[in-house]
């Protein structure tokens, strides 16, 4: 996150030196958010969270089972072979978000090789 976003976050936070807060922010995804905060420019913000809840990357198997559930809730689990299940796991690196992108792009190309299959009608 760029500094000049980080002073404006200060910025439009608070009022009347810090006595009402005016927004709440929720700031993810960055892991290295938390020693932004600890720099001199950023510590009276980083003072001003309240809640620090950092979270890790998730397991291969809950990466694995997810996407187990997910296809098999959709009704879809004949789409994905279990070769492309695990390569997907893999690549996702424990990222949650990554290994939902990575699906819908495999889904995206499954669907427009199909559909490029299908002939025109007449």
């Amino acid at each position: 996150m760029l500094t000049g976003s980080l002073n404006e976050l200060s910025l439009l936070g608070s009022a009347n030196f810090d006595s009402q807060c005016l927004l709440t922010t929720v700031l993810c995804g960055d892991t290295r958010l938390p020693e932004r905060f600890l720099s001199e420019s950023h510590v009276s913000l980083g003072s001003r969270i309240i809640l620090r809840l950092t979270l890790g990357s998730y397991d291969r198997t809950i990466l694995h089972l997810y996407l187990e559930y997910g296809l098999t809730q959709a009704g879809a689990l004949h789409l994905m072979s279990p070769v492309l299940v695990e390569t997907l796991v893999d690549h996702a690196a424990g990222n949650l978000r990554v290994l939902n992108n990575n699906i819908a792009a495999e889904l995206l190309l499954s669907g427009l090789a199909i559909s490029m299959k299908v002939p025109e009608a007449r």
